[in-house]
Parts: C-alpha cells; sequence; structure tokens
C-alpha cells in the first residue's frame, strides 16, 4: 500500500512540475506615448488601417510584386521548410505515447550429441511483439508539447520573414520610384541650367552682364548634373534589390520596374493596436512566447527523466527448435527500471534545460520590449515625416505662386528672361525636396507598418 501511496505522489509531483508555466512579468502601458490623438486632423489621403496599409498605397504594381516575393522568395522557403521539419519531429515524439508492433523472425541449425554419433537440430521461430511504456510521470507527453511547440515557433517565425519582407520589398520600390521621380525633375533641372547658361553667355556678349553671371550659371548647370549618376545608381541599387527579394519575376512585371511610374499615395494609418495587443500582432514576439513554452516543457520532460519508467511487452508466435513438439508461444510482462546512481547525469540535464529556459525567457522579455520600442521610434518618425512633407508642400505651392509671378512679368515685358529661368528652378527644386519628403514619410508608414505586426 506505501508503494502506491508513493507513486501516486510521484505522478502527481510530475504533472505539477509539467503544467508550472507562466510568462514572465513584463508591464505594459495602456496606449502608446506617441499615438497620435483621435482630434488631430490628418492628410487628406486614403485611410487604411493596419492590415490594409499595402492596399492603401493604391499601387497594384507593388502588390503584384509582393504576391510574387512571397511565393519565390527563399527565405520563404526555408522558413516552410523548417515548418515540415517541426510538423515531421512533433509526430515522431507523438509515436512514443502509442503502443508499437514488431515483427520477429529467427532460423538456426546446430547438432545435438548421441550414443550413436550426432543428431542435426534445425530451429525456427516467428512472431510479432507489442511493447508500450506507461507515461506516468509525463516524460514522453512533455517531449511531444515540446514538439508542438517548436511547430507554433516556425510558424511565427514564417510570419516575421513575411512581415520583414514586405516592408524590405516595400522601401526598395520607394526608393527606385523615388530615385525615377528625381531624375525626371533633375533632367528638367539640368536643361533650365542650360538655358540660363546660354542666356548668361549671350548677355555677358551684348555687354550687359559680367562674366560672374556667366561663371556662376555654369557652375550650376555643373552641379546639377553631377546629381544625376548618384540618383541613378539608387534606381540601379532599387532594381538591383527587388529582384533579391523577389526572384523570377516575369518580363511584364520587370518592364513595369523599369517604366517611371509616380510615387504611392500616402496611407493614413490608424493606429489600432494597443501595447498589449501588440502581444499578438507581432510574429516575432508570438514566436519568442513558443520557444518559451517549448524550453519548459523539455524542462519538464528532463525532470520525468529522474521517475521511473513502467513498461509493458507481449508476444505472441510459432516455435520449432527441433526437440520439444512445435507450437504456438507467447509471453506477457512488464518492466520497471529507475535511476539509482548516475553520478548527476540527470540533475545536470535537468539544470541545462532549466538555464534554456531562463535564457528563452529573457528573449521573449527582449523581444516584448523590442517591439514596444519599434512601435514608439515609428511612431515618431510618422509624426515628424508627416509634419515635414506638410511643410514642404507649402514651400513647393509658393515657389509655383513666384514661378508663375515671374513668368506674368515676363510676358508683360517687366523683367527678363532669366528671372523666369531662377523662378523655374527654384521651383524644381522645391519639387525636388517635396519629392524626398514623400519618400521620407512614406519609408516612415513602411516602418510602422513593419513594427505594428503582421501582414494580413
Amino acid at each position: 500500500m506505501r508503494f502506491f501511496s508513493t507513486l501516486a505522489l510521484l505522478i502527481l509531483s510530475a504533472c505539477s512540475s509539467a503544467s508550472d508555466f507562466s510568462l514572465p512579468t513584463i508591464t505594459l502601458p495602456e496606449i502608446f506615448s506617441h499615438a497620435p490623438k483621435t482630434h488631430e486632423a490628418q492628410p487628406p489621403q486614403t485611410a487604411a488601417s493596419v492590415d490594409g496599409l499595402w492596399q492603401g498605397y493604391g499601387d497594384a504594381t507593388l502588390q503584384a510584386l509582393m504576391k510574387h516575393a512571397l511565393t519565390h522568395n527563399d527565405s520563404i522557403a526555408e522558413a516552410r521548410a523548417r515548418i515540415l521539419e517541426a510538423r515531421s519531429l512533433a509526430r515522431e515524439a507523438y509515436t512514443a505515447l502509442l503502443p508499437s508492433l514488431d515483427a520477429a523472425g529467427k532460423a538456426g541449425t546446430g547438432s545435438r550429441d548421441n550414443p550413436f554419433g550426432e543428431d542435426a537440430l534445425d530451429s525456427f521461430e516467428a512472431g510479432v511483439s507489442a511493447s508500450f511504456e506507461a507515461d506516468l510521470f509525463g516524460k514522453n507527453r512533455a517531449a511531444r508539447d515540446a514538439q508542438r511547440a517548436k511547430i507554433r515557433q516556425q510558424r511565427a517565425s514564417l510570419a516575421d520573414i513575411q512581415r520583414i519582407l514586405l516592408s524590405d520589398l516595400a522601401h526598395a520600390y520607394l526608393q527606385l520610384r523615388h530615385a525615377q521621380a528625381r531624375i525626371t525633375t533633375q533632367k528638367q533641372a539640368i536643361a533650365q541650367a542650360r538655358t540660363q547658361r546660354r542666356l548668361s553667355q549671350t548677355r555677358e556678349q551684348a555687354g550687359l552682364t559680367s562674366q560672374i553671371d556667366t561663371l556662376v550659371s555654369s557652375r550650376e548647370l555643373s552641379q546639377r548634373r553631377a546629381e544625376l549618376p548618384a540618383l541613378r545608381s539608387l534606381r540601379d541599387e532599387a532594381l538591383s534589390r527587388i529582384a533579391l527579394l523577389a526572384p523570377n519575376l516575369p518580363e511584364a512585371q520587370q518592364q513595369a520596374l523599369r517604366t517611371a511610374a509616380p510615387m504611392p499615395a500616402l496611407p493614413v494609418i490608424a493606429v489600432l493596436n494597443t501595447p498589449a495587443a501588440l502581444l499578438y500582432a507581432r510574429p516575432d514576439v508570438r514566436a519568442a512566447h513558443a520557444e518559451l513554452a517549448s524550453t519548459h516543457h523539455a524542462w519538464a520532460q528532463a525532470v520525468a527523466a529522474q521517475y521511473p519508467t513502467i513498461s509493458l511487452a507481449a508476444f505472441f508466435g510459432w516455435r520449432d527448435n527441433g526437440i520439444a513438439p512445435q507450437g504456438d508461444v507467447w509471453s506477457l510482462g512488464t518492466n520497471l527500471a529507475a535511476p539509482i546512481f548516475n553520478f548527476g547525469r540527470i540533475q545536470s540535464q535537468i539544470d541545462a534545460a532549466d538555464a534554456r529556459s531562463q535564457q528563452a525567457a529573457a528573449r521573449y522579455q527582449r523581444t516584448v520590449r523590442t517591439a514596444l520600442s519599434d512601435v514608439e521610434r515609428a511612431l515618431i518618425a510618422w509624426r515628424d515625416q508627416g509634419s515635414s512633407l506638410r511643410k514642404r508642400e507649402q514651400t513647393l505651392a509658393l515657389a509655383a505662386q513666384s514661378r508663375n509671378l515671374a513668368q506674368a512679368r515676363y510676358d508683360k515685358g517687366l523683367s527678363s528672361y532669366l528671372e523666369v529661368i531662377s523662378a523655374q528652378l527654384a521651383w524644381l527644386d522645391a519639387q525636388a525636396a517635396t519629392l524626398a519628403a514623400n519618400h521620407e514619410a512614406l519609408r516612415a508608414a513602411t516602418d510602422l507598418y513593419r513594427a505594428l505586426g503582421e501582414p494580413k
């Protein structure tokens, strides 16, 4: 009776160890400190939720590019293979909870002495054997649960790779469209600067101005020409980056990328996630959570190894040993094995598993804090870049008014064409600055989407 009482206590102790799992305590704010207030005016663009951000860009080429990347990117394929591996290992761990059935057979020959010499003896045995380990202390269940947690971890890791892939692809695409727009603007500025220099040379030859004006216009033309190769490098780098992230693009999509097109629309992002909801929206946080659960189950498996192992075995078959009459044979038995002295090997395994669990807990806490920091920094950039863009747009509007006024004065004969050219160049410079500000605002929106969570 005492034996069964002790056994029951051991079982309860093992079950308690396996179920004693809780997340580390992390204090979360109720709201993000830099989230926009609901009463603040938003830019007059198409509104988009976090899940619909890419549609909020209103760019069919970008959406098609992302769809292609999700099915052709090498990192995505690798992550999917890791999920298949985790599923296979989970199935293997689950089989330890089930009985096993094996077929066995053996044959042999020998001899036996008798008063007249030797008799040849042929023996043969065939049958099936079954075995089952009674997982009273949860060792095999813990191994199964650890592998199941690894499946969740790999699925979340896949979602995280998709999140990072799409944001990286968006950055490359935005750089491409920005570079193409800047190249167009720069070529227009070079044409205007060339006209300005020609007029300066004509006025110098007529004795109306000094050589200084010609040198200034020549310097400005040279400077604008020098900026063009750098813009082309940005364009080519973006195309190369896109080819890496979304390999094997059809020719039609490649042509669509090479053809200059307007920048995507700037979406209005409704920040729907609270800090608490971010723990579920961010795939990297979910992956860290699953890893922590897996390490806990692995620790429970190590703890259960210090308890006895009870297994059942059965055999049924047919035997002919050449001596006794042939016939059916069977056996049924149980086996009990318990560790007694192993020089601390099991305790060392428990300590190592506990240390891995502590490491996973620290990684989980760091991942959560990093996610919160990512959102706060992205909100700051989104706010500041949006403000900068609005100021640049105001500057561009004033430059356009100055250009129109200079043209009107020239049409009435009140000023020279050089004044028109100067106003045109100032407007093109303001346009280039607005394009850069719009690019930075789009980058900030992409970073905010990346920080807020998983693509849908």
